[in-house]
């Protein structure tokens, strides 16, 4: 990676990653001060909005992270504000009828006998009109969030979306704490209104008129956001934590809470590696409409090979630390968790990978690929969800899961070498498999060994020290790997350096 893209991937890091520890630590919360079931229902309603915007979207946001850069690149500032609010009247339209949706859902539950009252029971939380009531304002506030991040994106102004998205973040920490407190239930879902309203404040102020979106393009667009659209329902289906509906309808809301602490454990590994990926998706599309085809394939190898070495220690540290872990975070009652988290957090470090491929298939316009692979994943998913899980519950949830990642991630990496003569480091990328192997094995080891939340933190030190000489012993690092790193430590330090020699240059002595 260039020190551009570098910069522009630990800005883009610490914007999402904001949110994504800020999710985990209020489910965490939620978790201590609620308990299970209570968790349970706040993770449905996560789930209801996520579907609800990956339905309502229109592949939007994500188009605005491909064409933006196209308009950047060719010096036509006007036509990226055209774009932008272009996209944004048709985005808000749609969401807002999604959102009308809702609520009369939740006037139909008012219509049928049920209070409209400040408090919510886990045990009927599905006829509230508050619960919907809820879920309505989250869906428009979360929106707002994901075009406000897409355009971010497009424009490459990753510094302000931190700025943001931390804003974001600490708002909705302390509304789930306080919330959770004085309002129990009701004040936790309320977190998730709370947490787009600040990107919602920027979109205010940052949409305004420019040139008129060209003929050509808008077929472009047409095209373009069809297909990620398409294929983002399918991923509804799929990834969208869709097992939580069969889950609940079989097993409860503690089911769901269990599962949700596998996923949210799994996200956590993966997503702070994945974060680097941000920025990829406009540089490789700025390559790709350069016909700078050999540019882009090594910006694809750089990308999967780094982020290799970061995910899979992580998932497979985690994995390994998971059954002191997981009591020690959310409680004791949540120890039926750790089974189906391993699995999760394991099988995720394999579809971690397929970012990279995902961001090289949309930066070059092939999304077809996405839609069949969707389809198969959506059908496998449902299939067990009507015949497995009912039987067999978290467990067979886990393993459908985790069996799809794993098939997804091998047929992608297939495709893009294959049909887009773009070739994954797949011998790098399987020694480093290999070292992160024993870096788990080594703190799973050490916690047999000494049992107990005192042991965590040795054990996760001998894993990085036990990853970090297999790496060396089994060549992932790579000699440009090494010369970067000192590139960077430079850049880093040179304002210390600086500043020291000012510190130590001689002073002029004053004037009499």
């Amino acid at each position: 990676m260039s020190g551009g893209l570098a910069r522009q991937s630990a800005a883009n890091a610490l914007a999402t990653g904001s949110i994504l520890i800020s999710g985990a630590l209020s489910t965490i919360i939620v978790a201590r001060l609620l308990g299970p079931a209570d968790l349970g229902v706040v993770t449905y309603a996560a789930w209801v909005v996520s579907i609800t915007l990956m339905v309502a979207d229109l592949g939007i946001p994500g188009s605005l992270a491909r064409y933006l850069p196209e308009l950047r690149g060719a010096g036509d500032a006007s036509a990226g504000h055209g774009l932008a609010l272009y996209l944004y009247k048709r985005f808000i339209l749609v969401v807002g009828l999604a959102a009308c949706a809702l609520l009369g859902l939740a006037l139909w539950h008012r219509a049928a006998g049920s209070t409209f009252a400040l408090h919510i029971e886990p045990g009927s939380y599905k006829t509230s009109p508050l619960f919907w009531t809820l879920v309505a304002a989250a869906v428009l506030a979360q929106s707002s969030s994901a075009f406000a991040v897409g355009l971010l994106r497009g424009q490459q102004d990753f510094g302000r979306m931190a700025r943001i998205m931390l804003v974001s973040a600490a708002a909705q920490i302390g509304v789930t704490v306080l919330g959770s407190v004085a309002l129990g239930l009701v004040g936790a879902l309320s977190a998730a209104v709370v947490v787009g309203l600040a990107p919602s404040v920027f979109l205010m102020r940052d949409l305004r008129g420019g040139r008129a979106v060209a003929p050509e393009l808008r077929t472009r667009l047409v095209r373009y956001c069809g297909a990620i659209w398409l294929a983002y329902l399918l991923s509804a289906v799929t990834w969208a934590r869709t097992e939580i509906l069969f889950l609940e309808r079989s097993w409860g809301s503690e089911a769901v809470a269990f599962f949700s602490v596998g996923l949210t454990l799994a996200n956590l590994a993966v997503q702070a590696p994945l974060l680097l990926t941000g920025p990829l998706l406009p540089v490789l599309a700025q390559n790709i409409a350069a016909k700078q085809h050999a540019a882009a394939v090594g910006i694809y190898r750089s990308g999967m090979r780094y982020l290799a070495m970061l995910v899979f220690p992580a998932c497979f540290g985690l994995a390994a630390i998971a059954s002191v872990f997981v009591p020690l975070v959310y409680g004791e009652a949540f120890a039926k968790a750790v089974a189906p988290a391993v699995m999760l957090v394991v099988a995720a470090a394999f579809y971690a990978l397929t970012a990279v491929t995902q961001i090289y298939m949309n930066a070059a316009e092939r999304n077809r690929f996405n839609i069949v692979v969707g389809i198969v994943g959506a059908a496998s998913i449902i299939a067990s969800g009507l015949l497995v899980i009912p039987a067999y519950g978290l467990m067979a949830a886990a393993a459908t899961r985790t069996t799809v990642q794993v098939l997804t991630a091998a047929a992608s990496i297939w495709y893009v070498h294959r049909h887009l003569q773009a070739p994954a480091p797949l011998g790098q990328v399987v020694r480093i498999v290999g070292a992160a192997a024993l870096c788990g094995l080594a703190a799973f080891a050490l916690l047999r060994a000494f049992p107990g939340p005192l042991a965590l933190a040795p054990a996760i030190v001998v894993g990085a020290l036990v990853y970090a000489v297999a790496l060396k012993l089994f060549g992932c690092i790579l000699p440009e790997d090494v010369d970067r790193a000192r590139g960077i430590g430079s850049r880093l330090l040179a304002p210390l350096a600086a500043l020291t020699g000012a510190a130590n240059a001689p002073r002029s002595k004053a004037p009499r």
